[in-house]
């Protein structure tokens, strides 16, 4: 085991804190969850809202969404891990995009499970940056790159 490993109650506190909801969280479970990495999945059920126009006949799960599933992974649960470590928990602010460099491989249908990916790249005067990646289970890389979020007081 990862001595580095969070223990399962900080996890779900992690989890928790997350601040998209349904039916805008795109992260269902943490599997991993290191001060400089993270991992997590969601399940493309297939009823999602996007779904009805996204295309008809042939439902795609969009790229923004998948950047946005990938965000809520590598930068706010990761950059709300830090700020735990550093003993802050007084979650005031929400993370936004600052920045977004994203290469897409493949795409998502419904009843499929994506694993998400994040390795930090740095944390520094509230703003997080992260490299990021997803896959389906199997291991095909849907997409990776770079994602950047800010805490912004949350008014």
């Amino acid at each position: 085991m990862n001595t580095n490993q969070a223990p399962q109650q900080i996890i779900d506190k992690v989890l928790s804190l997350i601040p998209q909801k349904y039916p805008f969280r795109f992260v269902d479970e943490i599997l991993s969850l290191t001060p400089e990495k993270i991992s997590g999945s969601y399940l493309v059920k297939g009823d999602e809202y996007f779904f009805a126009g996204h295309f008809p006949g042939k439902p795609t799960m969009p790229g923004v969404i998948i950047i946005e599933a990938m965000a809520q992974v590598a930068v706010v649960a990761l950059g709300i891990y830090d700020l735990l470590l550093a003993g802050n928990d007084n979650f005031e602010k929400v993370t936004l995009f600052t920045e977004c460099e994203i290469e897409f491989f493949h795409t998502v249908t419904p009843k499929t499970r994506l694993i998400i990916y994040g390795e930090k790249v740095y944390f520094r005067r509230e703003k997080i940056k992260s490299k990021a990646w997803v896959t389906l289970e199997d291991g095909t890389l849907i997409a990776q790159g770079y994602l950047a979020g800010i805490g912004v007081k949350n008014e």
